[in-house]
């Protein structure tokens, strides 16, 4: 309909129809990106085995479905690309209310659409050989920096022939290595620091070395890598498929009951058997046959969800293979404690419990940051954080209804932290190379305690006349919740804000932000790392 090439060409010099021209292919072309990865697709339901056969071999599904996910990701990055370039600008109506239907179709996986090469990347990297990876399941009820309490642990193999959950086992069932190794300052549940708490700085590819070089120190067998999910993954999994029955334990559960049925099970029930862990194998076994086992829409649904985990960083990767944390990082999975091109300041906030227990459920956070841009370019920050401890009762143990917290609050580069007065010698130090303010406390149940930290960030705007602006990086630590946060900036004296935006690092989905009062906020929960740029002009 677009006539050949060369006609598009030299329509494309011409002012007015060039842009309609240019608009016209492009969405032609994403029209036939769309309709290649609609047939790899499609072509799943025909490519899939029997159902005898799949009982036999659950992994063959995805054997079969490898190539076609291939090739349709790569038809979904090469729209992507396409998409990114639609403007509705300058266009007739017809032609601008097509591209509005496009970005509108996409809205769902946009988020996704613009990591799909990233994508196909890791996922030929995982198809190109055999590889055992270390899967680690972090219980959030029990909170530590990367996500919670490594509790268990299973080996996925991954590869051409598919993937298969080879163990699922009590993480105290790795042997400790020889020798007593010291703990890092901060830890006060251990003498002997071991694999289970290696994941103790929220930069992940810093816990997750620490855990690999556990695992080969103990004399595991060798592992390419490393997987972290938290229960909050297994939730959303548990969303897409429905209930799950694991009739060992003659439970069901699912998305909704999933928390509670395993606290009781683990900690009351399992406590009293001397069986804490079995349900957990358990579920990880039937859970392993339902995704195996599903259809495509039922894959295709669970695929998403797991990337929606990722983002939130419910779903955290490393591998030692440079190609493969390349990809990793691109997509924005890899949790490492990194800021984006033109930040100026950052705040982490990393909350370890030291006192064993799972009370960490009945927590409510909130996060309130609040920054005063200074005519030399610094700013005067406050952070505070609010803990409020609502328990109902105690659970097997008096020590399952307190909160030990050993915090950190990683700040940018440079920052000067100013002293907590009642423990001043113990209140700052430097934490993957960053300063971090640090406390420790309690909270019992009924009650709420406050931390206040008080800063001074150099550079922590530039007033270059191209782009004035302060750009914060706000880390997310996995949690049960996503923590209520309010940002709120003001500009220094002579300047006015000019504008704002904010939106999500790994997707870069758009957040709302608000101006007024001569001031910029964000306030919404923390659903994953985030940026918050302000823009300043003179006033």
């Amino acid at each position: 309909m677009l006539g050949p090439e060369w006609l598009g060409s030299a329509v494309s010099a011409i002012p007015l129809a060039g842009p309609q021209e240019d608009a016209a292919r492009s969405l032609v072309a994403i029209g036939l990106d769309g309709s290649r990865a609609g047939t790899e697709l499609a072509a799943l339901h025909v490519s899939q085995p029997a159902r005898g056969a799949a009982a036999s071999k659950p992994a063959s599904a995805l054997v079969a479905a490898s190539p076609h996910i291939d090739a349709a990701l790569s038809s979904l990055s090469d729209a992507a690309g396409r998409v990114s370039g639609l403007k509705e600008g300058g266009l007739l109506p017809p032609l601008a209310e097509a591209v509005r239907s496009v970005k509108t179709a996409l809205r769902d996986e946009a988020p996704f659409l613009g990591r799909a090469r990233a994508l196909v990347s890791l996922e030929r990297y995982l198809r190109s050989s055999e590889h055992r990876v270390l899967l680690v399941s972090q219980d959030s009820a029990e909170l530590m920096p990367t996500g919670g309490f490594a509790g268990s642990y299973g080996i996925l193999d991954i590869g051409p022939a598919g993937v298969r959950l080879e163990a699922y086992k009590d993480v105290y069932t790795i042997p400790d290595p020889p020798g007593r190794v010291p703990p890092p300052p901060g830890v006060v549940m251990t003498t002997d620091f071991r694999f289970r708490d290696a994941n103790w700085w929220i930069d992940f590819p810093t816990s997750a070395r620490t855990m690999l070089r556990f695992w080969r120190t103990s004399g595991e067998p060798p592992v390419e890598g490393i997987v972290a999910i938290d229960v909050v993954t297994v939730r959303d999994l548990l969303a897409v498929f429905g209930p799950v029955r694991v009739p060992s334990y003659s439970e069901t559960f699912t998305s909704q009951n999933l928390l509670d049925r395993l606290l009781y099970l683990v900690e009351v029930k399992g406590s009293a058997s001397g069986n804490r862990k079995g349900v957990l194998t358990a579920l990880a076994g039937v859970l392993e046959q339902r995704v195996l086992n599903a259809g495509p829409e039922a894959l295709s649904r669970s695929a998403l969800a797991l990337a929606r985990s990722a983002d939130a960083k419910h779903v955290q990767l490393y591998f030692p293979d440079a190609k493969a944390q390349t990809a990793v990082t691109a997509l924005g999975w890899s949790g490492a404690l990194a800021s984006p091109a033109g930040t100026t300041d950052l705040l982490a906030v990393s909350n370890a419990m030291y006192l064993g227990g799972k009370v960490n459920g009945a927590m409510r956070k909130t996060s309130d940051y609040r920054v005063a841009l200074q005519p030399d370019g610094s700013a005067d920050t406050t952070l505070v954080l609010d803990y409020s401890n609502t328990a109902p009762f105690a659970l097997a143990r008096s020590q399952f209804s307190i909160f030990g917290d050993y915090l950190r609050v990683y700040r940018a580069a440079g920052t000067l932290i100013s002293k907590d007065v009642a423990h001043p010698a113990r209140s700052r130090t430097l934490d993957l190379g960053l300063p971090a303010a640090v406390r420790t406390f309690t909270v019992r149940r009924g009650q709420t305690h406050r931390v206040t930290v008080v800063s001074r960030v150099p550079g922590a705007w530039s007033s270059r006349p191209a782009a004035p602006h302060y750009r914060l990086f706000i880390v997310r630590q996995a949690d049960l919740q996503d923590v209520p946060t309010t940002i709120t900036v003001t500009p220094p004296k002579g300047w006015r804000i000019s504008g704002a935006s904010a939106w999500l690092a790994a997707s870069k989905e758009p957040l709302r932000t608000s101006l007024g009062e001569g001031q910029a906020e964000l306030a919404l929960p923390l659903s994953g790392d985030m940026v918050f740029d302000v823009r300043l002009a003179r006033r």
